[in-house]
C-alpha cells in the first residue's frame, strides 16, 4: 500500500496498525517545506489504522485529503473507507452561504480499508452501491441522489472521482 510520496512499511518492533514511510521521502509537503511528523525512530507515522480519518474532497486538486488527530495525513485518488458517519458543520455551511467562498465544513468520517495515491495507475475496485452527494446550498447534510433522503451513516464508502458510493448501515 502506498501513501504519500514514500513507500508503507510495516517495523518488526512498530506497532501493526500504523503505517511508516521513510522520513525523507514524505516529510515534504506541496511547497518542499519540511513539516514535523511523529517520528520512530528514522520513520514517520503516516496514519494509525486504529483511529478513524476525516475524508474531504479537496476541490483545489482534484483528490481527496484525509486527516487524522488534527493534521493532513496523505491526499487518495480514490478511498475506502468502514463504518462512516457523516459530518456537515453548520456554522461552517452558514458562512460559506453568507460569504459564497468555499470552505471545508463536510466530511466522512471512518476508518481506512484501502485507498489509491494520485500518481497511482490501479484503480479500486468499484463498490455496487448507492449514490450520495452533498450541495450546501440545497441541503444541510449528504443525501442519497435517488431518493432525496438524508444519509448520516455507512457501512461501506467508496470516494473517487465519480463521486461518493455507499452501503446503508
Amino acid at each position: 500500500m502506498r501513501l504519500c510520496r514514500g513507500i508503507g512499511l510495516r517495523l518488526s518492533k512498530a506497532p501493526v496498525w500504523m503505517y511508516f514511510f521513510r522520513h525523507s521521502d514524505c516529510c515534504l509537503n506541496r511547497h518542499g517545506q519540511i513539516w514535523k511528523p511523529r517520528l520512530y525512530g528514522d520513520f514517520c507515522v503516516v496514519v494509525d489504522l486504529k483511529h478513524p480519518v476525516k475524508v474531504f474532497r479537496n476541490l483545489n486538486f482534484a483528490c481527496y485529503s484525509v486527516l487524522q488527530n488534527g493534521g493532513l495525513r496523505f491526499v487518495a485518488k480514490q478511498i475506502r473507507l468502514e463504518n462512516v458517519e457523516f459530518f456537515v458543520r453548520e456554522s461552517g455551511r452558514q458562512r460559506m452561504l453568507r460569504d459564497q467562498k468555499r470552505n471545508v465544513h463536510a466530511f466522512a468520517v471512518g476508518y481506512i480499508l484501502d485507498h489509491t495515491h494520485p500518481s497511482e495507475s490501479r484503480d479500486l475496485e468499484s463498490l455496487d452501491g448507492r449514490v450520495a452527494y452533498y450541495n450546501p446550498i440545497q441541503h444541510d447534510s449528504f443525501v442519497d441522489q435517488e431518493t432525496q433522503i438524508p444519509v448520516f451513516e455507512a457501512s461501506v464508502v467508496h470516494l473517487d472521482e465519480r463521486g461518493l458510493y455507499y452501503l446503508a448501515a
